[in-house]
């Protein structure tokens, strides 16, 4: 009767317990892959990775940079998403899912995905790395203000090495470089909070950007008389941290490769391959 009763536990076990740990499923569903040939310096290697991590990152470069933006810039954007998929797998990043992809590029979305699948296998499972660890912040931005900005400026604490002030003059050739948006009165002291116009620090146009919605932290401030409403002009578009896209792209325009655009936006960093 005993052996009768430790049998059948031990069958339960294998039954139920087993499974509940992953062990032996025989249905179990394995991930599609795909082939990817990974360029390195003087050689080429195939690997093979899981189809749906490279649809993910190349969901997450449509969704950031526009595909007219040239094959270098499209491959430092891929880079750095890699590296924040990576180092922050809990982050939400822009992404376009394919639904989008069709309603934005209509007829031409077989040819568009093809391109940014190509694109991000050329550099799949490369990422950035200082000081031997790879990057704990990752960030970009649609265009700078002819410079980028310290990543301490904008959201506080200690300075970031990788994330500090470069120069992206190109920028000022881009349609987003400069806008004027209007508002009432009301809106701006509202938004200042008591402060002069004359001596706000960064600190404060950051808040001040955040409050009005303004597309840039660094601005000028107008008041009109006659009609008793204040002009802002921005320059740039986003937060204006780490790499400019509009810059990537020209500096790509100039024959720099994305390993260069990388380094130029990300001070000190290297650029390694998990594979």
């Amino acid at each position: 009767m005993k052996s009768y009763i430790y049998l059948s536990i031990f069958i339960f076990f294998l039954l139920i317990v087993t499974p509940a740990f992953g062990m032996g499923l025989p249905n179990q569903k394995v991930k599609d892959t795909v082939e990817v040939m990974l360029h390195k310096t003087g050689t080429e290697s195939i690997v093979t990775v899981p189809e749906e991590d490279l649809k993910i990152l190349a969901s997450a470069v449509a969704g950031e940079m526009p595909l007219t933006y040239e094959d270098e810039a499209l491959k430092a954007q891929a880079v750095a998403s890699f590296t924040l998929i990576k180092s922050n797998p809990n982050f939400t990043q822009e992404y376009m899912s394919i639904d989008e992809m069709k309603t934005k590029w209509g007829d031409n979305f077989s040819e568009n995905y093809a391109h940014v699948c190509n694109v991000v296998k050329s550099v799949y499972g490369e990422y950035m790395t200082y000081d031997g660890e790879i990057l704990k912040t990752v960030a970009f931005h649609a265009t700078s203000p002819s410079k980028t900005i310290p990543a301490n400026d904008t959201w506080g604490g200690d300075p970031i090495p990788y994330l500090m002030s470069v120069s992206s003059e190109k920028d000022k050739l881009s349609p987003d470089y400069k806008k004027v948006a209007k508002f009432s009165e009301e809106q701006v002291l509202n938004a200042l909070k008591g402060k002069s116009i004359n001596s706000l620090s960064f600190e404060d146009k950051v808040e001040i950007r955040n409050s009005l919605g303004l597309r840039s932290p660094v601005f000028d401030i107008e008041y009109n008389e006659m009609d008793k409403s204040y002009s802002i002009t921005t320059y740039g578009y986003g937060h204006g941290v780490g790499m400019s896209q509009f810059g990537a792209n020209e500096l790509a325009k100039e024959g720099k490769t994305y390993r260069e655009i990388l380094k130029h936006y990300y001070s000190g960093v290297e650029i390694v391959s998990e594979y």
